[in-house]
């Protein structure tokens, strides 16, 4: 089979030395094939390359670098890699479905049990649970304390058990790599400066929604409406922040920008924040404020975004799962401070509950908005490094360097 491999290479090479050579020839005005023949040819050739996928190893610096990363991280599938490789665009588009249908339908499946699950106890408020257990609202909120700080209690343990026993034998929804953290890389993860404006996103940009969403089953029956309406009622807005978590996700893909279509999310939920503190006809008008919070709590969802994000901006197979970790404990800790925000005497109307959320929200826009220069001066910076080196300079660097991650001079950052 080795042998085989080798003489089909070694054929390879043989053709393309003599296609090189016909087209030598050709130039020289000597060819072996006729005009139409070679226009024939070319339009052939032309056809074959615009089926083609894009190769992203196809540069021979760029496939030897990730040769090399795959190689010191002891990636699991080293073994196998292939920077030759050519393959179709319709292959690739059936590769792609194949992966969507065996393990991210499951994952979608899995995530759906997980919030059935954590929307219980929204639902049971909805039926008169505080009162029948004598509580109010602020034990309500010291009852989603708790939950959230066992769930931040256990969210690094269990990212470090899944990296080193294998995600496939600890949560068969998990999506990342198999790699065994030390204690060495969290430090590295947890000190990359670079990602701290990603986790301050994290902390801070979630927190304007979290109580109007946490709270919307108690205010729907506050308006008036019984249990069932409440469950119905509480539709709408799940529907509508599923659409736009898909489109907004889209089109950060689509037009490669992560800051701009990020930072739509709470440019969506300010006017609706300010509407809440300030419409007279807050509560007293009970669709009004049914749609303002449905409006609300249909904000195009940036989860998707930012963890993609992160994961890209660390730049290492071996901490790009402890910082989607940190990413996630800091988001909780966020949620467990907006779970302390509505509290039992500013009820019905949250007048000051709602200016704290105004504000926050006018950080976390003004967060996002420093993250994208930061980042741009950031790419800058490194760019008037690398050009000062000469080409043979960056090529020993790109096979050579120790540095890792983020911190690669050849590593652009995503934004």
């Amino acid at each position: 089979m080795a042998a085989a491999d080798e003489l089909w290479t070694d054929g390879s090479r043989i053709a393309t030395w003599l296609n090189a050579l016909d087209l030598k020839f050709r130039l020289w005005g000597f060819s072996t094939m006729s005009r139409k023949q070679y226009s024939r040819l070319d339009r052939d050739e032309e056809e074959e390359e615009g089926k083609l996928a894009l190769n992203p190893f196809a540069d021979p610096m760029v496939a030897e670098l990730w040769k090399l990363k795959y190689e010191n991280a002891q990636y699991e599938c080293r073994h196998i890699f292939d920077p030759d490789v050519r393959w179709t665009r319709e292959e690739e588009r059936r590769v792609v479905h194949r992966l969507d249908l065996r393990i991210c339908l499951w994952a979608c499946i899995m995530f759906f049990a997980l919030q059935v699950d954590r929307g219980n106890l929204a639902q049971a408020v909805s039926d008169d649970m505080l009162q029948d257990l004598s509580l109010d609202t602020n034990d309500y909120n010291k009852g989603n304390t708790i939950f959230l700080i066992t769930f931040v209690c256990a969210e690094l343990p269990s990212q470090l058990v899944s990296k080193k026993i294998g995600p496939d034998r600890w949560i068969p929804s998990e999506m990342h790599n198999r790699q065994g953290i030390t204690l060495g890389a969290l430090w590295e993860a947890a000190m990359d400066y670079d990602l701290w404006p990603l986790y301050a996103v994290g902390l801070i940009s979630f927190i304007p929604p979290s109580p109007v969403g946490t709270y919307l089953t108690l205010t729907l029956r506050s308006l008036g409406f019984n249990s069932i309406e409440t469950s119905l009622l509480a539709i709408p807005s799940g529907i509508l922040h599923i659409i736009m978590l898909l489109v907004v996700t889209r089109l950060s893909e689509r037009y490669n920008e992560r800051t701009l279509f990020s930072m739509l999310q709470n440019i969506w939920i300010l006017p609706c924040l300010l509407a809440l503190r300030f419409w007279p006809g807050v509560v007293s008008d009970a669709w009004g404020t049914f749609w303002l919070i449905t409006t609300l709590l249909g904000y195009p969802y940036s989860q998707a975004i930012i963890v993609g994000w992160i994961s890209r901006n660390s730049n290492a197979v071996s901490t790009r799962g402890v910082s989607v970790a940190l990413y996630n404990i800091l988001m909780q800790v966020g949620n467990i401070y907006a779970n302390s925000i509505y509290k039992e005497q500013d009820k019905p109307l949250y007048r000051h509950g709602n200016l704290i959320l105004i504000a926050i929200n006018f950080i976390a826009i003004a967060l996002f908005a420093f993250l994208k220069v930061y980042y741009l001066l950031r790419n800058r910076y490194r760019d008037s490094l690398w050009r000062q080196m000469t080409p043979l300079e960056q090529q020993n660097y790109s096979r050579y360097t120790e540095d890792k991650g983020s911190k690669r001079l050849d590593f652009r950052f995503a934004h």
